[in-house]
């Protein structure tokens, strides 16, 4: 996936890694995610 819209988007519990990109300025933790480090 090259864009998305996450503006406004509940990630409570979602897990990404350290591979995940995320749009500049968007903080996925303050949106619910969790950082999973394999």
């Amino acid at each position: 996936m090259s864009t998305a819209v996450v503006v406004g988007a509940i990630l409570y519990e979602a897990k990404y890694n350290n591979a995940t990109r995320w749009p500049e300025g968007f903080n996925p933790e303050e949106a619910g995610a969790v950082l999973v480090e394999y």
